[in-house]
């Protein structure tokens, strides 16, 4: 178990004798336990509850490690103290758990009330750069672990969110190294599906599997165009090109995607390339979104979230299930939320 049993289990019984109608805060935990207690305390790495049972008043302190990263910064926020101090410390967790627009805000309502004590903490490139190496490190270990999407993303956020940090170097060459080896597993990919297909209706004729391929040929040289443009975009240190790069490498996917719908329509009754078609759509539809997300997510880092929302619904026109789009305008919507508020 991750918790101690104790703990899952008086948390367990929030719901029973805490109903939600009565006073007191929502509290789930990261293995999706839920219920209501009254807050007592929250300190920058805990919070200390209270709820009856048996007619006894029991009082339970929790680690942010234990919670929901959601759940305990909703808390936190709502009963810390306002001082420079909180706002840092808590725009360091959100920064920790991926949650950049907060981070922001925390740190502008830091500096709005002790501007000297922040410039203090601020070796802010140390703070800054500390974050960046952590997130980076991230990438690292999901590399290591054989998850090259997820490597992708977060030396991607690096690269995005902390352009001017040392550990931007270091995303930058695990990114080009990434694309490497995206080229031969994309190759691999391309021949592996082909032959799944084929065996799929029991098709042996090399004349077909040529034709094919020849009807393929233009939408993988563009697919080929789009993923270099795409890398250079992630490369590029000017923000104002980074985002026009990376959009027109999603405007190179879109392009892919038309090129499927006409091939599609043309050879229907082909089933092996209509198979093909169909497994490429859904890579390149999620190529595609990333692109738009990335552009998006240097415009939250400059405070334009009327430009990152619009990048934010082209991704959900390309894909409207996407969780990372829908996250994503999730992110820019609290950000312009919060920027309108100062």
């Amino acid at each position: 178990m991750k918790y101690p049993t104790f703990v899952i289990a008086l948390l367990g019984l929030f719901l029973l004798v805490a109903p939600p109608a009565l006073a007191g805060e929502q509290i789930t935990l990261k293995d999706g336990v839920t219920g209501v207690a009254n807050i007592i305390d929250t300190t920058h790495d805990s919070i200390t509850v209270s709820f009856v049972k048996d007619d006894a008043t029991v009082t339970l302190k929790l680690k942010a490690s234990q919670l929901d990263p959601y759940s305990f910064y909703e808390i936190r926020r709502d009963y810390m103290e306002e001082s420079a101090e909180n706002h840092l410390w808590l725009a360091g967790f959100c920064v920790k758990e991926g949650m950049f627009a907060r981070a922001k805000f925390h740190l502008d309502e830091a500096r709005a009330l002790d501007a000297d004590y922040v410039k203090k903490v601020e070796a802010m490139p140390g703070v800054v750069n500390g974050v960046a190496s952590s997130v980076l490190k991230y990438a690292r270990n999901a590399y290591d672990a054989g998850d090259q999407e997820t490597a992708e993303r977060l030396a991607a956020a690096v690269v995005t969110r902390f352009p001017e940090s040392p550990a931007a170097v270091q995303a930058v060459a695990l990114l080009s190294h990434l694309d490497d080896k995206e080229q031969v597993r994309e190759a691999k990919r391309r021949m592996e599906v082909m032959k799944s297909a084929r065996a799929a209706i029991g098709e042996t004729e090399e004349a077909k599997l040529a034709a094919r391929n020849k009807l393929l040929a233009p939408i993988y040289d563009r697919v080929d165009l789009a993923r270099k443009i795409r890398a250079r975009g992630l490369l590029e240190k000017n923000t104002s090109r980074a985002r026009k790069t990376l959009e027109a490498a999603g405007a190179e996917y879109e392009k892919a995607l038309e090129m499927i719908e006409t091939l599609s329509g043309e050879h229907a009754d082909d089933r092996a390339l209509i198979s093909v078609l169909a497994v490429g759509d859904i890579q390149i539809r999620e190529d595609a979104v990333s692109c738009y997300i990335n552009a998006g997510s240097i415009m939250v880092g400059r405070g334009s979230y009327t430009e990152a929302e619009k990048l934010a619904r082209r991704a959900l026109s390309i894909d409207p299930d996407s969780e990372d789009a829908l996250s994503f305008q999730a992110t820019v919507s609290t950000a312009a939320a919060w920027g309108s508020r100062r």
